[in-house]
């Protein structure tokens, strides 16, 4: 299935030369046969891991690619924003910046 996600790591994957067009051209059409995503058929082969996955996807699409096991989160911050808020929009507030503006990490 075919999206802009899929689009977005395709261009990442060609660029960092991660996998030859005739293997990107299997997966494609590896994903459409199996009604998956790209992300998902090369994620199955093996021979990407999620995390390098993810961090070619968030080059790609200029955004910081961030482990969230690695931070350390600021609790004040957290109880800024309503619980309810946070699950239905999928974002975890991280930290406040120099310009008080929320970080948060994204799903």
């Amino acid at each position: 299935m075919k999206n802009k996600t899929d689009t977005a790591l395709r261009n990442a994957l060609t660029k960092t030369g991660r996998l030859s067009q005739e293997q990107l051209d299997g997966f494609e059409r590896e994903a459409q046969k199996a009604q998956e995503t790209l992300f998902a058929a090369v994620l199955r082969s093996g021979l990407l891991s999620e995390k390098e996955l993810l961090q070619l996807l968030a080059h790609e699409l200029g955004i910081p690619f961030v482990e969230l096991k690695l931070l350390s989160l600021d609790r004040n911050i957290c109880t800024k924003v309503p619980q309810k808020m946070a699950a239905y929009y999928r974002f975890l507030p991280i930290r406040g910046n120099e310009r008080g503006e929320l970080v948060a990490a994204v799903a």
